[in-house]
């Protein structure tokens, strides 16, 4: 309540009593008349009553003119309070019907975060749903890849045996040689030791010729870094229709020559056999023989 209702019911109060204090005193007035008018009927009417008469006449006229004013006031003072009151009212109204807008608002607002809660909700299922499909899909794969897996293990375990075949094959069909570090080594050895060496390789075998090549080189390499033939070369084809020859020989006698070569061939990592070659003899003029048969087999 603000300070105008205050001072309104206040002035309201006020007009009130005094209009019924007015109400009192025209009543005492009417009573008073009425006393005298009863005295006058019995006839004793004097001029004091005739005074009276007309004081209490007076004092009905007062109080009306005050109950009139008063009555007229409190009648104002209530418009006003009524009037506060439906501005009050009109005010609470808005306020309420605001309100009302805001609730309305947030329902709508409530609604739309409920609509897309739901089709959120409905996508997480979706996506539940494909994740579950895509799993499945998944080990249905995994199961075949693992029977395809299983199927192929003959066709792999056949793979695999026949590159090695097959690298067995190339190492066959590849000529023997050396690397330039072996012939490095090779020739550094050969350089401590000295004879007469007679190579014999298969006839009609290309690659055992290009082998003997290879050897003869070493020697003429060490001969020329030592500026001397400390190693006298003779080289012959050989063909025996007896025994097929494989390998590399360096046969015995085990003189200084001979154990001068064999050390030169462990340090080029040369593979060769110290056994005789079967059906092939020494020559008389040798110190040392090396015999290059055909290249052994891989397996």
């Amino acid at each position: 309540m603000d300070a105008a209702d205050s001072a309104l019911r206040a002035a309201f109060s006020a007009d009130r009593a005094l209009m019924l204090w007015s109400s009192g005193i025209v009543t005492f007035g009417l009573v008073w008349q009425m006393g005298l008018l009863w005295w006058a009927s019995r006839g004793g009417q004097s001029k004091r009553d005739t005074a009276g008469l007309i004081v209490a006449s007076l004092l009905v006229l007062a109080g009306i003119a005050c109950v009139a004013t008063f009555g007229s006031q409190a009648s104002d003072d209530a418009a006003g309070l009524i009037r506060a009151s439906d501005e009050r009212v009109a005010a609470s109204n808005a306020a309420a019907e605001a309100e009302r807008a805001k609730a309305a608002e947030a329902l709508k607002q409530l609604a739309g975060l409920t609509r897309d809660a739901m089709i959120a909700v409905q996508r997480t299922a979706e996506l539940e749903n494909q994740a579950a499909q895509a799993k499945r899909e998944a080990d249905t794969a995994r199961l075949e890849a693992e029977r395809l897996r299983t199927a192929l293990l003959p066709a792999e375990q056949q793979l695999t045996d026949s590159k090695l075949a097959l690298e067995r094959i190339h190492n066959q069909l590849n000529w023997r040689e050396i690397s330039p570090e072996g012939e490095r080594r090779l020739a550094g050895v050969l350089a401590g030791g000295s004879g007469r060496v007679t190579i014999l390789w298969i006839d009609n075998d290309a690659e055992a010729l290009n082998l003997a090549i290879v050897l003869s080189q070493a020697f003429v390499l060490t001969n020329r870094q030592a500026g001397a033939r400390q190693w006298i070369l003779k080289g012959d084809p050989t063909f025996n229709s007896r025994a097929l020859l494989r390998g590399l020989f360096v046969p015995g006698p085990d003189n200084d020559s001979v154990q001068s070569v064999r050390k030169a061939f462990d340090a080029a990592g040369l593979d060769y056999t110290t056994d005789d070659a079967p059906g092939v003899a020494r020559p008389a003029d040798a110190d040392v023989m090396i015999v290059v048969g055909t290249k052994p087999l891989p397996f």
